[in-house]
């Protein structure tokens, strides 16, 4: 575990590092810059921001005060802008490019100038994006739902990543629009908590703000494996909920499977979980990633919900997150019996931006 650990930090620093050398050799030749300070500045200040990441990130979970809250969301709007100034060097570099082969000059300094300008304009807008969830209503038909639930409706949260980037004040927000829509049964399907504060509790309290008559039920993300599940299950002991870990509760005739996600390093088989569920019997399933699709269908599950994805939460990132997991990446999908639904989240993780995508509050009405 702990090499695998090592293996991951220095991949993510080298990666940092080699964005970092990338962009500042390019902002280095599009203004001309032969100053030696001016070089390093170039380089080194950018860096401690993105590095800033990491330490600010591992600060969080041992001290809760402002002052890190702060460091750390700053180094985190850092990284979204640094992802936006890759892709804005790229895109200078290919018109500079394209303009040798036509016999173009055109003019760097004001191309770059103009597209940093952009950056932070979009940046802003990620930013303003982030803090404003949608409602996002869909229907899903379940075979043989017992007639209490025909009508009903659920919400579904996700991904609210709780800590030193999204804080109370946001999980409060949350909390009022979800009573006014009124629904009989919550799911939190993952990622409650970020892993970003020492203190769980000020966090679970939040839930204690929701009470819908058939109860809330909630499943552990990677997140909360990273927090370590024994704190979790401590936080969440006081609270009025179901915590499902690999285990089946019957609400009014429906069947509800929640998977617990697995720990750092290890896969896992569900086949021994699905056995669980009654093949002809209103099922459903709740796992943090869109996964073993096939394996629901098989055993008779009718509606699969996750997240995780975030939807990719900021451009280009969606592509990869459909790259990793197609058409389940984002939205609904149905096929005969069998339904998924994969929210793009409540929160965000890292950098606090939503571009490409809306963070969600997600209803479902049952037929």
């Amino acid at each position: 575990m702990q090499i695998q650990i090592i293996i991951f930090v220095t991949i993510v620093l080298a990666i940092i590092v080699g964005a970092h050398y990338y962009a500042f050799i390019s902002i280095a030749a599009f203004f001309s810059v032969t100053g030696l300070l001016a070089k390093r500045l170039l380089f080194f200040l950018p860096l401690f921001f993105s590095l800033s990441f990491i330490i600010t990130s591992i600060m969080t979970r041992y001290f809760g005060n402002g002052l890190v809250k702060y460091l750390y969301y700053l180094s985190a709007i850092w990284l979204g802008i640094m992802n936006y100034i890759l892709v804005a060097v790229t895109v200078v570099w290919i018109i500079i490019g394209l303009g040798k082969l036509l016999g173009l000059a055109p003019n760097q300094k004001l191309l770059a100038s103009t597209l940093f300008v952009f950056v932070l304009l979009i940046v802003g807008y990620g930013l303003y994006n982030a803090r404003r969830p949608v409602i996002n209503n869909i229907d899903v038909t379940i075979k043989n739902l017992p007639e209490f639930w025909r009508g009903k409706t659920a919400v579904q949260i996700s991904d609210i990543h709780l800590g030193a980037n999204k804080r109370t004040p946001y999980m409060a927000n949350i909390a009022q629009e979800i009573n006014r829509l009124n629904p009989d049964i919550i799911f939190i399907t993952g990622d409650y908590f970020d892993g970003t504060c020492p203190y769980l509790d000020i966090y679970a309290n939040e839930l204690k703000k929701l009470s819908p008559p058939e109860g809330m039920v909630f499943i552990n993300g990677n997140h909360e494996t990273y927090e370590g599940l024994d704190r979790i299950r401590a936080a969440l002991k006081d609270i009025d909920l179901i915590y499902l870990e690999d285990e089946l509760v019957n609400i009014k005739g429906l069947n509800i499977l929640g998977l617990a996600y697995p720990t750092r390093g290890l896969g896992r088989d569900i086949s021994g979980e699905l056995k669980k569920l009654e093949p002809n019997e209103p099922n459903i399933l709740l796992y943090h990633e869109p996964r073993y699709i096939k394996e629901a269908q098989a055993a008779g599950v009718n509606l699969q919900l996750a997240g995780h994805t975030h939807q990719g939460q900021f451009w280009p990132h969606n592509f990869f997150t459909w790259l990793i997991y197609k058409k389940y990446h984002h939205g609904l999908y149905t096929d005969g019996d069998y339904t998924i639904y994969t929210t793009s989240g409540t929160g965000v993780w890292g950098p606090p931006l939503r571009i490409g995508t809306k963070p969600e509050i997600v209803v479902i009405h049952f037929n």
